[in-house]
């Protein structure tokens, strides 16, 4: 009877360890998809973006980089295209409609978001070439980057918390361990309590069973 306990609480945890692992295998493999051509969709209503969190950040760093200009020879309107002509001979052409609506916010050219720090490199309506950088905490914070801002506002009590399932093998000694539990996280210490079960064999005899508490530093 425990050897039938046994097999079928290694065989739970083997499906459960090879579903983590395919769910891992399609989130790896979609986000690598994802860089396809999106369709387009056109939808009949006028773009509203969210509205600003409460809190703005401020940026820990703000690069200013130098940007050369080439003087222009000609501007030309026809069919609604505006063709800039620099001294160089290179045209540049924008419809009517990009050059009313433009000015009124930052052109965006690169994001990077690196664990506790992102960085937002942009065009402004002053025609200067920036990159600022901010502290974020993906944990605990929700974020809006608009207008030039970027805003943040606390995520919620619940959202913070986060189911785990974990396996652990150590093999010199033969123990293995099957936690179910529950992760809250916060800025620097992160609590997990769950449900122990566990086999070892060389101490016990069959699956023994017990609840688990684990608190975490992040440095």
């Amino acid at each position: 009877m425990k050897n039938v306990i046994v097999t079928i609480a290694f065989i739970l945890m083997a499906l459960t360890i090879f579903w983590l692992w395919n769910r891992n295998y399609e989130l790896k493999k979609d986000f690598e998809n994802s860089n396809n051509k999106s369709d387009t969709v056109w939808y009949n209503k006028p773009f509203n973006p969210k509205p600003e969190y409460p809190v703005f950040n401020i940026p820990s760093m703000v690069f200013v980089y130098q940007t050369d200009t080439v003087p222009i020879d000609r501007v030309e309107y026809v069919d609604n295209i505006v063709t800039i002509t620099k001294v160089d001979s290179v045209k540049v052409e924008y419809k009517d409609k990009f050059l009313t609506n433009y000015p009124n916010s930052p052109k965006l050219l690169q994001i990077l978001s690196d664990k506790n720090k992102l960085s937002v490199s942009i065009f402004n309506t002053n025609c200067s070439l920036i990159t600022q950088e901010y502290q974020v905490n993906y944990d605990r914070y929700s974020y809006n980057y608009q207008n030039g801002n970027l805003t943040s506002k606390k995520k919620s009590f619940f959202q913070r918390f986060e189911p785990v399932a974990e396996y652990t093998l150590r093999p010199f000694n033969n123990l293995h361990d099957f936690n179910l539990g529950l992760k809250y996280n916060t800025t620097k210490f992160n609590y997990e309590a769950g449900l122990n079960l566990n086999y070892y064999p060389k101490l016990n005899d069959g699956v023994g069973a017990d609840l688990y508490l684990r608190v975490q530093y992040n440095f």
